[in-house]
């Protein structure tokens, strides 16, 4: 046994400083994790830290109070750098002090501190505190002499950039003399820059923090109905003595209170009465912020639920558009069938069955067209081109198709358009112009507005597009070959000229997949050569 414990002690020995980091590591740990735990079992919050002596602490709470307890508002550094409190006691002056001056030493020790996020700390080189009174339990009531050996203590030790917190300043002496003693040093740390928070019940220090640059009032209220303190603080406002009301409450003769009142100066008596007029006012400011917090809420919560209500209606809106925009997809792939189909069937046909088919197919075209309109999305609704003139080249967007305004717009926001074989009638929203050159009807062949199958057998076996350009030239084929189709010609010339080359190469392309055209060519020698296309028709039969 003794040679186990003598091996595993030298194993220890051996790893003795790796043992002691890994101690340190598990105690700094452990200091996390308490202040996490703590932190959370106060709500606490990180309070912003800074070096230049600001406080603003919102809604403190003192770490050590449980139950209800009465937040606080807090701040010094800025406009002011002293703040004397004023007010009744057991009123929540002293805890306001402690509040404060724990507050600093938790932000300064890594600890969050129990307050609304937003707060502000110091940190200070020094907090130094004269508190002793009958609220500690460890301490018996402070004397005159043990506060003044506090107080010269801490003046001695005192540096820059520090924290003085004084409970009672001045008091357990003669009142004229303690105010004075109490005036002149809280004007050697105002001299001196020092942040500092002093609670008092002499009037003489109200006036001198009404009187001197750097210095503010503040007070804790104190109910006259219930004869209790909230708690709350006020800074701003100087405290108000309320002996006389307080007497007056608890029975005491109305006559013994007036006669008090009278041994008061006037000067004296007009002061109180004004700090409760402030105070009053204050109260009643208070109201109005709170009402005006309360709508304010309201006013974010009805706005959030209409910005809800707006998002689903916008989603609903898309599913609708979406949706609508499927079933035009889907209506468009029938029409292309069905003009496949009638195509195939119009090859097949007599002249007076074609001219009957041809009509009723434009009046479904028409009909599916009008219907396509109603399912658009709505940015096809939109106001398009309303000065078209007949003969334009346009572009039908939903169809992805060019073609020629037959009419001007009507009033309702639709034209009637020529596309390839087909009019129809649609919106300005789904039209866009091509180019603001325009083709001449007549150039088309004796107006675009009269139907193709009242053209006459005697139509010409020949077009010369010499001159055009190619999207002039295209429109014009295609309403040739349409009209060479329904009368029954079956050879036809397409006269483009040789030039660049560029019109009779898209002629080709075109009449390629032209439902009309059996098979084309290049003219021979004799009929035009490359400046010539020839193009056999099918028969109508």
């Amino acid at each position: 046994m003794a040679r186990i414990l003598k091996r595993l002690s030298a194993l220890v020995s051996e790893n003795g400083e790796v043992l002691l980091g890994n101690l340190q590591i598990v105690t700094d740990l452990d200091c996390i994790f308490a202040k996490a735990r703590y932190s959370r079992a106060i709500d606490g919050t990180e309070p912003e830290m800074n070096d230049g002596g600001h406080i603003l602490i919102k809604r403190g709470r003192h770490p050590l109070l449980k139950g209800d307890v009465v937040p606080i508002d807090v701040w010094l550094g800025q406009d002011f750098h002293v703040l004397v409190i004023t007010g009744p006691n057991t009123g929540g002056k002293t805890v306001t002090l402690k509040t404060v001056g724990l507050f600093c030493l938790m932000a300064q020790a890594g600890l969050h501190i129990p307050a609304d996020s937003g707060s502000h700390l110091a940190v200070f080189s020094g907090v130094y505190a004269d508190i002793g009174d009958e609220q500690s339990i460890e301490q018996s009531l402070s004397t005159f002499s043990s506060h003044m050996t506090t107080i010269v203590g801490i003046l001695e030790d005192l540096r820059e950039n520090s924290l003085v917190l004084l409970d009672e300043l001045g008091a357990g002496t003669d009142p004229t003399e303690g105010a004075a003693l109490a005036t002149s040093i809280l004007e050697h740390l105002r001299n001196r820059q020092i942040h500092t928070i002093a609670t008092t019940h002499y009037s003489d220090l109200k006036s001198y923090a009404y009187t001197h640059d750097g210095v503010e009032n503040a007070s804790v209220e104190f109910d006259l109905k219930t004869l209790r303190p909230t708690y709350r603080l006020s800074i701003g406002i100087p405290g108000k003595s309320n002996a006389f009301a307080i007497s007056k409450r608890l029975g005491l003769s109305e006559d013994i209170v007036q006669k008090a009142q009278a041994l008061l100066s006037s000067e004296h008596m007009h002061v109180e009465d004004m700090i409760g007029e402030m105070e009053t006012n204050r109260r009643q400011a208070e109201r109005d912020r709170l009402t005006a917090e309360r709508l304010r809420s309201e006013h974010e919560a009805l706005k959030l639920k209409y910005e809800n209500h707006l998002q689903e209606l916008e989603e609903r809106r898309t599913e609708i558009l979406d949706q609508a925009r499927e079933e035009a997809v889907l209506l468009l792939e029938q029409t292309h069938t069905e003009v496949n189909t009638i195509l195939g069937q119009v090859r097949r046909m007599g002249r007076d069955e074609l001219e009957e088919s041809v009509k009723g197919f434009r009046e479904q075209i028409t009909e599916k067209s009008q219907g396509l309109g109603k399912l658009r999305k709505e940015k096809l609704q939109a106001e398009g081109p309303s000065d078209l003139i007949p003969g334009e080249e346009v572009r039908i967007k939903s169809l992805r198709q060019k073609g020629f305004v037959l009419e001007k717009p009507t009033p309702g926001g639709e034209v009637l358009i020529q596309a390839g074989i087909m009019k129809i009638t649609v919106k300005l929203g789904d039209v866009e112009r091509i180019e603001t050159a325009k083709v001449d009807a007549r150039a088309m062949g004796g107006g675009i507005t009269r139907s193709h199958l009242a053209k006459s057998s005697s139509i010409r076996s020949e077009i010369d597009l010499r001159g055009k350009t190619v999207e002039e030239g295209l429109a014009l084929v295609d309403k040739y070959l349409d009209d060479a189709f329904l009368s029954s010609l079956g050879r036809v010339q397409i006269i483009h000229g040789k030039g660049t080359g560029a019109l009779g190469e898209a002629i080709q392309h075109y009449v390629a997949t032209h439902p009309h055209v059996q098979a084309f060519r290049y003219g021979s020698p004799n009929e035009g050569g490359h400046g010539v296309t020839v193009v056999d028709i099918h028969p109508p039969n």
